[in-house]
């Protein structure tokens, strides 16, 4: 909506989890990840593309990050169920997801969930694991150097 907060522009009915980045085509949009895998809205149109969820499941906890302002038309998930970290393209035409490891995370309720956050570099991901209820909570940083 505008400044004044005239005409709102709704972007989503159902809101989830979700973070703003850029697309493959420079537009801003607001990606998010729900149950069923990750979608994202292109804010200047509103066009909403399903991404999928890569043939996977444990979507239902998931996070998601697209703060890497330097590597742009992508984000970067990490979730409970399943116990993936990755990445995956904001892209209609060509959504691929690429795996960066495992969280190692389970149980231990939500100071557990791993809830990644990237660099803007895009090439490191911070996340929290409780490395199978072995240890505390802590952080951790998977790095990623190339595609």
């Amino acid at each position: 909506y505008s400044p004044s907060l005239q005409n709102p522009q709704v972007i989503t009915q159902s809101p989830y989890h979700g973070d703003f980045g850029v697309d493959a085509n420079g537009d801003d949009v607001y990606a998010m990840v729900n149950g069923n895998g990750i979608h994202y809205v292109v804010l200047n149109t509103g066009e909403v593309v399903q991404l999928g969820n890569a043939g996977e499941s444990g979507w239902q906890n998931a996070h998601l990050s697209c703060r890497n302002s330097h590597l742009t038309g992508s984000c970067f998930y990490s979730k409970v169920d399943g116990d993936g970290l990755g990445k995956v393209n904001i892209s209609a035409h060509s959504p691929k997801f690429q795996a960066w490891g495992l969280s190692r995370s389970q149980g231990g309720g939500y100071l557990s969930q791993p809830r990644a956050s990237v660099s803007p570099s895009g090439t490191q991901l911070v996340f929290a694991s409780n490395w199978y209820q072995s240890s505390a909570v802590n952080a951790y940083v998977v790095r990623h150097l190339g595609d």
